[in-house]
């Protein structure tokens, strides 16, 4: 199967080379002995109508080395604002995904395209996978770069499926528990957005409604359950640890989640959870280290774990400096994202695809 993918891709390039070829960044990393992430650039004319038709005719290529190398990088292109992007975004042929149960602060932009997480330039945003907390998230992603910082800011972005085998290998015992278990989250929010947390979104902006019976019905859906302090445990009324404020509600997974999942296509184990990022997010419970983030019958996550394989993504992430018209298409099944705390004015947008 791996070997078939190689000449799949070969093929591919082969079909986009009137548009696109190979390029090499020194950031990169190198997983199954391919270049993470792939580069691609112009091998003619750079314009936004360029990549856009190499796009549409090109797209089944494209999805093949997405399929293999799990992140294809678009540089050298003429994509200057927020609706070109959502241009490119509309050749990719794939309809849009609505933001509905996320946790991250963001607003729509243009059309598909939308502000990334609007918390502050100092909060490093940990690993994970976009929208992995709930059961409908998106099958790829587009970040696009408009403005790169002056300093910091990048994307880190890491491989799943090294991430799961580094796992088995370290903790067997706790991937174990995660595929017999499952797991569950749980976020302490407001109902209005909180921009100075990554995962400060409010019920009305997480469900796209200001009616309480159509959240509700909505989390239901998301089989996730809506427990307001009125009617929730003590334990809900936690104290932000750096703010003397209480949350109006929580909001946890009613049924477990899968902690993992194979490859659609190349059929490769992968960590395809937001662990990381809930337990070492910034919106804890102060009074449990595990409150964000437990196995599928509630029982908590071994001490030390996640750290260790935080560190572990940090050690083996690709970290790539932005460049103005930059687009990152993301296989949301084959790589964690992240980012760099940064300095200056930064404006990275992003797509949700089905």
């Amino acid at each position: 199967e791996k070997y078939c993918l190689g000449i799949m891709a070969d093929e591919a390039l082969q079909a986009l080379s009137t548009t696109f070829k190979p390029l090499t960044v020194p950031e990169q990393r190198e997983v199954d002995g391919n270049p993470f992430p792939f580069f691609l650039q112009p091998s003619g004319a750079s314009s936004l109508d360029t990549l856009v038709q190499g796009v549409k005719n090109g797209k089944d290529h494209i999805e093949t080395l997405v399929n293999k190398y799990g992140i294809v990088y678009f540089r050298g292109f003429d994509v200057e604002d927020e609706k070109a992007m959502n241009t490119v975004f509309e050749a990719f042929g794939r309809p849009d995904l609505d933001y509905i149960g996320g946790a991250a602060p963001r607003t729509k932009v243009f059309g598909a395209v939308h502000t990334t997480n609007e918390s502050p330039p100092h909060s490093a945003i940990v690993f994970h996978h976009e929208m992995a907390q709930v059961p409908l998230y998106p099958q790829r992603l587009w970040f696009y770069c408009k403005e790169p910082a002056k300093t910091g800011g990048a994307t880190p972005v890491v491989s799943s499926s090294v991430i799961h085998n580094y796992i088995a290998e370290k903790h067997p015992q706790f991937l174990k528990d995660l595929k017999e278990k499952g797991i569950r989250y749980v976020r302490w929010m407001n109902e209005e957005d909180d921009a100075n947390d990554s995962q400060g979104r409010g019920l009305w902006s997480t469900f796209q409604t200001r009616n309480k019976e159509e959240a509700i019905k909505r989390a239901t859906e998301l089989k996730c359950t809506l427990e307001w302090n009125d009617t929730a445990s003590a334990q809900s009324t936690c104290t932000h640890p750096e703010k003397d404020k209480k949350w109006q509600l929580k909001m946890y997974s009613s049924e477990p989640l899968p902690g993992w999942k194979p490859h659609p296509v190349t059929g490769k184990a992968t960590f395809f959870n937001s662990l990381v990022a809930s337990y070492l997010g910034p919106l804890r419970d102060p009074n449990a280290s595990n409150s964000t983030t437990v196995l599928g019958d509630w029982t908590p996550l071994p001490a030390g774990v996640p750290e260790d394989i935080y560190a572990k993504m940090q050690e083996l992430a690709a970290s790539i400096p932005w460049q103005k018209g930059d687009i990152m298409y993301i296989d949301n099944h084959a790589a964690y994202h992240s980012r760099q705390p940064f300095e200056g004015p930064r404006r990275v947008l992003a797509c949700l695809g089905r």
